[in-house]
């Protein structure tokens, strides 16, 4: 999903009347950093469901919840707001990780082009 969103954000710039030059090390870092960030956000659900599941798993005796019923006692004890425990952190984690690794794996590319056969 990251990589969709880089290349969309990428295009549209192109497209666009905007003047910037997608191609620099710091534009690759900040558009991958928002595709990184916008992956990182919509998975959030399913990382609070899947984390609340092995926490329990990993309890003397606690007993494993289905996600299904998980996802209801959460909606049920938290709401909405609950599924997106820790979105902060997780969406701001992942724009420097993947705006790093974008960045760098595209520059590397390009000098892989670059070179001659």
């Amino acid at each position: 999903m990251l990589s969709a969103v880089f290349e969309l954000v990428k295009g549209f710039i192109v497209d666009s009347p905007i003047e910037l030059d997608v191609n620099t090390l710091l534009s690759e870092a900040a558009i991958g950093g928002f595709g990184g960030a916008v992956g990182a956000f919509v998975t959030v659900p399913s990382d609070v469901i899947t984390t609340t599941i092995i926490a329990g798993a990993e309890r003397p005796g606690g007993e494993v919840q289905s996600a299904l019923a998980l996802l209801e006692t959460v909606l049920k004890e938290e709401g909405v707001a609950g599924l997106f425990r820790g979105a902060l952190e997780r969406t701001s984690y992942w724009f420097f990780a993947i705006g790093i690794f974008l960045s760098c794996y595209c520059s590397l590319r390009q000098m892989a082009l670059s070179l001659p056969l």
